[in-house]
């Protein structure tokens, strides 16, 4: 695996310095605790419950970060769950990050010395991804030892959006708009995506480039080939997975997730929604979510110190929040 460069090392720093991705400051009660890969340290964040009685480990997608997702963070921590995330780091106009990426969150998730597993050690964990985290665990997940290894510590696992391909372009459900798509990322490489140009005027993030975009399909359509080899020799991740896709998704392709579920044998639930169905409070996708991970760990919803619904109540809304739904 490649190990970070010192450039995306700095970058990330230069982000969480004194506000994080986005220009968001991080709430007061959270704490960065130290991730080390390569003898360098990368921030994770804690943001603890009262009264816990289990752990959500949290990675979000491109350019974002558990900070600008902080309303549903705080949803999760008045429900009793511990929150630590992750943040992917922003790479400016850079193509070659996948590696990079992919070795951060192999070691969140996988390995017994994250800070996912040092905070309150004794409770029970649920892995929560959106997007490109949500690629990235699953790219982990097809390794037959990093699937038995998150069997160990992981109750089960929540993918919101994951970006196995883009949508209206996939591979398998448009062969040619796929190749089409290939050849204008190749010569428009640096390029940002129209797809998110609302997102960059609302917050302060470079959206991804066509070659961006690229290098996530590709790594995704990876994993969707490791996942077909696995199951013709009988290899399926016997972690319980639910994905929650947004039928409206502009970006990641529901269906190919739904297919890649079905050939993991993970749950799926399909809603109304766009590419984040988390944040959208019309279709009630932070309930599916929240009770599926009470599920995951056994916790009853009626033990819960709130229910979903009485946790959204009252939460102030964050400037770019709902730029990511």
């Amino acid at each position: 695996m490649t190990a970070y460069t010192t450039k995306h090392h700095d970058v990330l720093l230069e982000a969480v310095e004194n506000t994080d991705l986005g220009g968001i400051a991080m709430p007061r009660r959270w704490s960065r605790v130290p991730l080390v890969i390569d003898h360098k340290s990368y921030p994770c964040y804690h943001a603890p419950a009262a009264g816990a009685h289990s752990v959500i480990g949290l990675c979000t997608g491109f350019k974002s970060s558990p900070v600008l997702l902080q309303n549903t963070v705080k949803k999760l921590n008045r429900m009793g769950f511990d929150v630590v995330g992750i943040a992917l780091p922003d790479v400016g106009k850079s193509c070659d990050f996948m590696d990079e990426y992919q070795q951060l969150v192999e070691t969140f998730f996988f390995s017994k010395n994250s800070p996912l597993y040092e905070e309150n050690p004794e409770l029970p964990r649920v892995a929560l991804t959106h997007s490109l985290g949500g690629l990235l665990f699953l790219g982990e997940m097809q390794d037959i030892g990093k699937s038995i290894m998150a069997e160990t510590l992981l109750k089960g696992a929540i993918h919101v959006s994951p970006f196995l391909d883009l949508s209206g372009y996939s591979k398998k459900f448009n062969r040619v708009g796929s190749a089409l798509f290939t050849l204008y990322s190749h010569f428009n490489r640096d390029k940002d995506t129209p797809v998110s140009t609302a997102t960059k005027a609302r917050i302060n993030l470079e959206p991804p480039t066509n070659g961006q975009v690229q290098a996530f399909v590709a790594q995704g359509r990876r994993v969707i080939a490791q996942a077909e080899t696995n199951l013709r020799h009988d290899i399926q991740p016997r972690l319980r997975q639910t994905f929650l896709l947004g039928a409206l998704d502009g970006r990641a392709c529901p269906r190919t997730t739904e297919y890649f579920a079905d050939v993991v044998g993970g749950k799926v639930m399909i809603l109304d929604a766009g590419h984040n169905p988390m944040t959208d409070e019309k279709c009630k996708g932070f309930e599916l979510v929240a009770n599926t991970a009470l599920n995951y760990v056994n916790v009853d919803e009626d033990k819960a110190p709130m229910s979903a619904a009485q946790a959204s109540l009252n939460i102030e809304p964050v400037s770019p929040y709902a730029a990511l739904a």
